[in-house]
This record gives structure tokens, C-alpha cells and sequence, in this order.
């Protein structure tokens, strides 16, 4: 892996660098980098204008300030909408069969729970040659989701990996700039004995996994790019199945590791003569040298282009992104030299929505603790909605995939999703286990969705706590009440033979700000599990226990904001069973 440019390594840039620039046209060598540009994000829309156009979708800063995800319903009105999503379109589906009768795949989401896909296409599903944009399939995909009241979020990738289906390796932007065998239109990979990768067909032959990324910067590749982007935005800018875009998928900077096999153990990117010309440029401009310190700038300056291009065509629907395993995130140094990005990038590249990855016990904790240190999700963007959770035998516990939504929820997030759709379902074609469990958890996300979408982190007009040891309520607090998620944080990070523990009854603490009847609601397993209307006083408190709750248990208490009090000052009970 390469630390520095010192000696060898920087003349070799510098070379090259010279070199590119002989064959450059002179326009295209102007605008390779640009470090005035200025980007523009989604467009927040004040709830008191709401009225004032006629939106699909929109990010909306609500009158306690919070920002919310809203959609058009049948009926023309803005609706609050949560994203209970899950992520399909290539490896559970496509990639197996490319006639995936996906009317039944979005039938079978709302059997989950789900109302949401993360769906994989590439650039090559809509701009299948050069300047020819074809929407069929996507609009196909739409027209299927809308039927079953599903939306989505295009998980568009940009770049190619050895197990995407194999005519991807031609696509016509990856040969754009191809000379002397040489494909100057993609990411080089230089191995650690030196050897450089510079076309697809030497990429191609690497033993075990690969992939090939796009030379973002390419003056060819670059301004295709943003016309695709554009495209995009303004296609499906009256949809209101449609909420936003992924731009790539664990992008940046192309690496490859090879995993069980022979042959070269670590690669690094970009040793392509285009990119070596952009960071002669980027010294030039910015008075740095260091490679890496460039590889992280130069991410978030394409990113911000990115998202401005389809802003452009579409100035309300959001954009997102996401790295692998949330490494980058988790401060992890190897990664963010390899990848050229870090927790800063959602921020500094004009992201709307971080979109972090969370796949088992490890990075999570730090992830978290990097995010909190940079974003307020509830009331500034980047929003947040995690794109991948890790759920199934492949991928992640119930307890972990539980957890990290909690984890997100309690931070105001709008969402989030499992990866992946395959893992949810057995071979009968009905839920499998964790599809079961992603069902009943969605159920209590979807039954305290009127305090979740809007509600801000900490208590409101009341406060919900538990002096159970380990017990912790996550609360959120909205116009229409509070709600609180009961669980034990630290219980799906421990050993397997720790999880199993009895379960015992947990406390539950309900304390009044000010005095009226509060419904409080109950949801354990996806279902109501009780429900009564008490009175209190300000500064009173109601006590109950939860009984025999599970370590690795998470029980949803909504309490809906009060009635006037009676003359008696007493409140009724309704039917139902009393928490």
C-alpha cells in the first residue's frame, strides 16, 4: 500500500501527470478541478409553505425545527412518511435471474413490513449507450412498487465488481478513453511489487473478487456522469415513488482484496496518468502535497458535483451514500487512505443522507461515536437512514439489526433498512425467521410512526425511564406524544453464552410535565400488547413493570400527549389490557 510520495513515487506522478497533460485537449484541462464550486443540497421546504407547490417529495422542517421526509399521497397531499425499508436488485435477485418477477418481490415486502427498496441499478440500465437514455426498466420497476404502495430509493451504481452480471465489463463508459490496450477511462490499481492494472482485461483476470471504478475526474467520464445524474433527477422528479438516489455504492477510490487466494494481496488506486493530472492541479491550487489528503478532498469535491447535477434535476429528493462496512466511519486508518474517505465526507461532499453500513459487533459503537461528533440528524443535514443493516444467516443477528435501528431511531433518524431482501425470505417463498423478526419489529416502528417521524431525541410532555440495571428507554418526543424504546444497549455485543440470560420483569417510569390524561400504549412482538389512559398530575409518575422481558428484547411504550382533565381529575381506562 502506498504511504507516501516521496522519491520514486512522486516522480512517477509527476511523469505521468506531464504526460496526460500533452494529450489533454486545453479545455479539459481547466476543469478538472474546481475549488470554488458550490454546491447545492436538497431543498428544505418550511412546513408553513408546504402549500405552496406541488411536490412529490420533499424534506421538511417541521415547527419543532426537526427535518422529515414527506410524499404526495393518491389524494395530492403531503404525507409524514418513515422508511422501513430493505435493499434488493442484484444478489438476492437479479444477478440469479435476470427475469426476477419483482410484482411478487414488492408483494412479499409488505408481507415484511417493509415500504421501502434500496434498489440496485446500474448506469447502464438507463443510459445504455452514450447519450441514448432508456427509463423502461427503471419505469417498469416504479410502475411495480407503486402497484403494491412501495417506494424506493435507487441504489445506483456507477462502478463494476466481478460478480455483477458480465456484460457490465463493456459498458460504454469504462472504454470512453481506451488507447494502446489501455483503459484511461477507469480507476488503475498498482499492486505492491509495483505492477499496474490498467485496463479491464488485466483487472478481469485478478483471482477472486475485483472491481473496476469509473475515473470520476476523467474529462470524458465526468461531465457524463452529471448529464446522467441530471437525467435522472428530472425523470422522476413528479414521482412520488421515488424519494432519492444513492450515487455508487462503497465508493471513492477502487480497491481489491483478494480473499482465500493467490496472488497480489493489496492494491491501491489511482495510478491512472487523469487522476495524477487533477492532483498536480489540486497542489497547484491548494498549496498541499500529501496523496492521501487528496484522495479524501477530491472525493468530496466529486460527490458535491454529483449531487448538484441532480439537484438540478430534481432540487427536493434526496441523495445519499455510503462506505464499506462503515470502516471510514469507524476512524479506521487503513480504510480511509484506501477509499479517500472519512466520517467528513457525508458533510463536506453535499450528502443528504448518511447512509453507514452496519454489519456485525465491531465497528458500530465507533461508528456511532465519530457520527454524534459531526451531525445533529434531527435538525440539520446530512439526515440519516442506514442503507444496509446486516440481517440474516449471511449477514447479521436479530439482536445487532435490532439494535442499530434503535440506534438510528433514537437519533431522530427518518429510516432504515436491512440488506438484503434474499436473506429475509426462505425457500417456501414466506418470511424466514428474521423475516418474521424484521415484520414485528416494522410493526411497532409502524405503530409509533406519529411520534417517530417527527419527533425530536428526549422526553416532551412526559419522560420515560427505567431503573432496571441495563435497562435504557431511547426516547423521542413529538406534537403527538412521546415514545420510548425500552432495550439493554449493550446486550447484543455480548458473547453468545451472555445473550441467552433468564428474562426478568423491567421498570417502566412514566413522569408527568403537566397534568392530563395520557394514553400509554404497549407493543412487544410486533403486536399492542396493552393500553390504558392515565391520569396524572404534573410531576406525578406512573409506574408499571414489563414482565419477563428478554435481554435481547426491545418494547416500543407510546404515550400520546393528554386529553383535557376530567372535572373528577381522574382519567378513564380503556378496554384492552393495562401495562
Amino acid at each position: 500500500m502506498q504511504t507516501s510520495l516521496k522519491g520514486r513515487g512522486r516522480r512517477v506522478l509527476r511523469a505521468a501527470a506531464a504526460f496526460f497533460i500533452g494529450i489533454l485537449p486545453l479545455a479539459a484541462q481547466d476543469v478538472l478541478y474546481d475549488p470554488v464550486f458550490r454546491p447545492q443540497p436538497a431543498r428544505i421546504v418550511p412546513h408553513a409553505e408546504l402549500g405552496r407547490w406541488k411536490l412529490s417529495t420533499a424534506l421538511v422542517r417541521l415547527p419543532n425545527h426537526k427535518l422529515a421526509i414527506l410524499v404526495r399521497d393518491e389524494g395530492g397531499r403531503m404525507q409524514p412518511f418513515l422508511v422501513r425499508g430493505i435493499e434488493t436488485g442484484y444478489w438476492d435477485t437479479r444477478r440469479a435471474n435476470q427475469n426476477t418477477d419483482f410484482d411478487q418481490v414488492f408483494a412479499n415486502y409488505r408481507r415484511l413490513g417493509a415500504n421501502t427498496s434500496f434498489f440496485m441499478i446500474h448506469w447502464a440500465d438507463i443510459e445504455p449507450a452514450d447519450g441514448k437514455f432508456d427509463f423502461s426498466y427503471t419505469d417498469r420497476i416504479v410502475e411495480l412498487a407503486r402497484k403494491h404502495g412501495v417506494k424506493l430509493w435507487w441504489v445506483l451504481f456507477l462502478h463494476c465488481q466481478s460478480d455483477h452480471p458480465p456484460e457490465l465489463r463493456d459498458f460504454w463508459a469504462y472504454k470512453i478513453d481506451t488507447r494502446e490496450g489501455k483503459n484511461y477511462a477507469m480507476q488503475w490499481l498498482r499492486d505492491e511489487n509495483g505492477v499496474v492494472y490498467d485496463s479491464m482485461a488485466k483487472l478481469a483476470a485478478l483471482p477472486g473478487r475485483w472491481e473496476i471504478n469509473p475515473a470520476y475526474g476523467h474529462p470524458q467520464v465526468f461531465p457524463k456522469i452529471l448529464r446522467m445524474l441530471t437525467r435522472l433527477g428530472e425523470h422522476y422528479r413528479d414521482s412520488a415513488t421515488v424519494l432519492g438516489v444513492q450515487i455508487d455504492n462503497e465508493a471513492g477510490f477502487g480497491y481489491y482484496t483478494p480473499r482465500g487466494t493467490a496472488g497480489p494481496q493489496k492494491l491501491e488506486s489511482d495510478f491512472n496518468p487523469v487522476t495524477a493530472q487533477i492532483f498536480e492541479e489540486w497542489k497547484l491550487k491548494t498549496g498541499k502535497s500529501d496523496w492521501h489528503a487528496f484522495k479524501l478532498a477530491i472525493v468530496k469535491y466529486w460527490w458535491k458535483q454529483f449531487t448538484t447535477a441532480f439537484h438540478k434535476g430534481d432540487p427536493y429528493k434526496l441523495t445519499s451514500f455510503n462506505f464499506l462496512g462503515a470502516n471510514a466511519e469507524a476512524g479506521n486508518a487503513y480504510w480511509i487512505d484506501l477509499e479517500g474517505v472519512d466520517v467528513t465526507t457525508y458533510g463536506e461532499g453535499n450528502i443528504d443522507v448518511v447512509s453507514s453500513m452496519f454489519y456485525g459487533p465491531n465497528n458500530g459503537p465507533k461508528v456511532w461515536a465519530n457520527l454524534d461528533q459531526h451531525y445533529n440528524f434531527a435538525y440539520e443535514l446530512p439526515i440519516f437512514i442506514s442503507s444496509e443493516i446486516g440481517l440474516g444467516s449471511r449477514f447479521g443477528s436479530e439482536a445487532l439489526f435490532q439494535q442499530y435501528v434503535i440506534n438510528s431511531l433514537e437519533r431522530g433518524a427518518q429510516g432504515y433498512a436491512s440488506y438484503d431482501y434474499g436473506s429475509l425470505m426462505g425457500e417456501d417463498g414466506k418470511p424466514n425467521r428474521y423475516g418474521v423478526f424484521f415484520r414485528e419489529l416494522a410493526a411497532m416502528v409502524e405503530a409509533c410512526e406519529d411520534v417517530l417521524h417527527g419527533g425530536v431525541p428526549g422526553p416532551g410532555r412526559v419522560s420515560i425511564a427505567s431503573a432496571t440495571p441495563g435497562a435504557k428507554v431511547s426516547m423521542l418526543s413529538a406534537p403527538a406524544g412521546t415514545a420510548g424504546i425500552l432495550h439493554f444497549p449493550e446486550a447484543a455485543f455480548r458473547p453468545a453464552s451472555e445473550k441467552s440470560a433468564p428474562s426478568a420483569d423491567a421498570a417502566v417510569e412514566i413522569r408527568a410535565v403537566a397534568a392530563g390524561d395520557y394514553t400509554v400504549q404497549v407493543y412487544r412482538a410486533g403486536k399492542l400488547a396493552g393500553s390504558s389512559v392515565v391520569s396524572l398530575k404534573a410531576n406525578q409518575t406512573h409506574r408499571f413493570s414489563v414482565p419477563h422481558m428478554g435481554q435481547t428484547e426491545a418494547v416500543f411504550v407510546k404515550v400520546l400527549n393528554p386529553r383535557p382533565v376530567s372535572s373528577t381529575g381522574r382519567g378513564s381506562t380503556t378496554g384492552g389490557k393495562k401495562p
